[in-house]
């Protein structure tokens, strides 16, 4: 948003005009209804025998040419907060206003917000941000951003025509399993998704596309899941095993990755009843040990899924579909399958995740520009995994390439001038570091970079993250990103406070053996 601000709630045309931008961000209309509209706030909460005591009002338009009156409150003079947050008092201001959307928030301010004009919509397209929390980041809802927790998706059904989105959805899943480090295997029976010759140094298996080669697949991840299950039980001695991975990691010295088994056209193969018990077993027990099964494909019918397996996809997402069935068997509801098939942009989907509803999602694209630099940057999160054997290598086959962080890769993609500078210096500032850590950790000179991250921080509101301190979740989830990133080792060290030695000594610890030597 580009904000204009104003000293006090009387509207004047010089304060509406933009500062940086060539056009008025507000039509003569805009202004006037965004004066009327002020007048109705401050009536609503009198009537309410509230004071309306607005410490200035904001005219402002979002990119997806949304235009909000933003009345922000002085929250030293009103006193409690709740009278001012109630339903009732929300919709006197709607209803003096003509019934127009009104909101509340006190995140960053206590402030209203009413929608002066256009609808909310989605945007046509959105490339993958360069900072995630460490999850399957999904893409963009009305609301904001979408990404949820590996452990919370557990396995997803998916469902789209052809030139809906789904397979650019599974590269770019599949790309960001790989990122972060997780052991990826890959199943395509037509080869078109996931091709050989792309995929060949990334997986952990050759990528499958007969019958015989999924069940070695699947026999491969049973045969690691018991070996999982057996590390559990020595990491824990005599006592209690893991619940899950994660406590599984926060035990031991060699760190196990996550297992993401990625299967377009699933039901080809579903033919093969076999292939669909050994699925049904690895979805039901996959959780404990790590595993996340996403299963795909064009259509899908009522046989083809049975209800043993389905219960154990909790996240699903429709894209347009051609018949309402596909889009049935996967969000489980009759009036959601005939929005499905209403859909009509590419990459636009359904997305129904347990215990959250569904909801209209963007999901995000991996353009080719990105996945060229992605190959350049190591995993997020290193990791030991299991021998080549145990993991069904076969003779000849190359081991998963795990390249390390590198200043290059770095200077890429958050050098100067890159957009990606201006994202992890705001991302690094709302954690609370200061301007000159972040100016000196930014890969380009320190005198410009120190003067660039004063520069962003003076464009921030307030800081509103929790800087993370040494070893806790919130440092490994940073140092996690930044590894994404490329950020080596030693420059991380550097950023976060205390000894460099001692904290590139503890960093290094979160990641492979190999990692420690960056």
């Amino acid at each position: 948003m580009n904000d204009l601000h104003m000293t006090s709630p009387a509207l004047t045309p010089a304060s509406l005009l933009p500062v940086n931008t060539p056009q008025p961000l507000a039509s003569h209309r805009h202004f006037a209804e965004a004066t009327y509209v002020a007048g109705k706030m401050t009536l609503a909460l009198r009537q309410r025998n509230l004071p309306a005591v607005f410490e200035r009002f904001i005219l402002t338009e979002t990119q997806q040419r949304l235009i909000w009156l933003i009345g922000v409150l002085d929250k030293d003079r009103i006193g409690k907060i709740d009278p001012y947050a109630a339903e009732a008092t929300l919709h006197q201001i709607s209803t003096l206003v003509g019934g127009k959307p009104t909101v509340w928030s006190n995140t960053t301010g206590v402030r209203y917000a009413v929608l002066l004009a256009g609808q909310p919509q989605l945007p046509e397209r959105v490339d993958y941000p360069e900072l995630w929390q460490g999850g399957l980041p999904l893409g963009e809802t009305l609301r904001g951003p979408l990404e949820i927790p590996w452990e919370s998706a557990r396995n997803l059904l998916i469902t789209g025509t052809q030139g809906a989105g789904k397979s650019a959805f599974l590269t770019g899943a599949a790309n960001v399993a790989w990122r972060q480090g997780h052991e990826l295997y890959l199943i395509d029976p037509e080869l078109h998704t996931f091709g050989p010759e792309a995929w060949g140094n990334r997986v952990a298996a050759p990528v499958a596309s007969s019958e015989g080669e999924v069940r070695a697949i699947l026999r491969t991840l049973d045969a690691e899941l018991e070996r999982r299950s057996n590390l559990y039980r020595e990491v824990a001695g005599s006592g209690r095993p893991p619940e899950d991975l994660d406590e599984y990691n926060s035990l031991s010295a060699s760190r196990l990755p996550r297992l993401v088994l990625i299967m377009d056209e699933a039901n080809d193969f579903f033919e093969d009843k076999a292939i669909v018990e050994q699925l049904t077993l690895l979805a039901r027990h996959g959780r404990k040990w790590g595993l996340h099964i996403i299963l795909a494909a064009h259509n899908w019918r009522a046989r083809d899924v049975p209800r043993s397996l389905s219960a154990r996809f909790p996240s699903r997402i429709a894209f347009r579909v051609d018949d309402g069935t596909s889009a049935l068997v996967v969000l489980e509801d009759h009036a959601l399958a005939k929005q499905a098939m209403k859909l009509r942009q590419a990459g636009r989907g359904l997305v129904k995740l347990a215990g959250a509803g569904t909801t209209v999602c963007q999901t995000y694209y991996l353009t080719a520009a990105q996945e060229q630099s992605w190959l350049a940057l190591a995993p997020a999160r290193p990791v030991e995994s299991a021998p080549a054997a145990s993991l069904g290598q076969t003779p000849g086959h190359p081991a998963p390439r795990r390249t390390l962080p590198n200043e290059q890769a770095f200077t890429r993609l958050c050098g100067k001038g890159q957009p990606g500078a201006h994202k992890l210096a705001v991302h690094l500032l709302q954690l609370g570091f200061g301007t000159a850590k972040v100016g000196d950790f930014l890969p380009f000179a320190s005198a410009e970079a120190r003067q660039f991250a004063k520069d962003v921080r003076a464009s921030l509101r307030a800081v509103t993250g929790q800087k993370p301190a040494p070893g806790d979740a919130l440092e490994r989830k940073l140092v996690g990103q930044l590894l994404s990133l490329g950020a080596p080792l030693p420059r991380i060290a550097a950023l976060l406070d205390g000894n460099n030695a001692e904290n590139l000594e503890r960093i290094s610890g979160y990641g492979a053996p190999e990692a420690r030597h960056v």
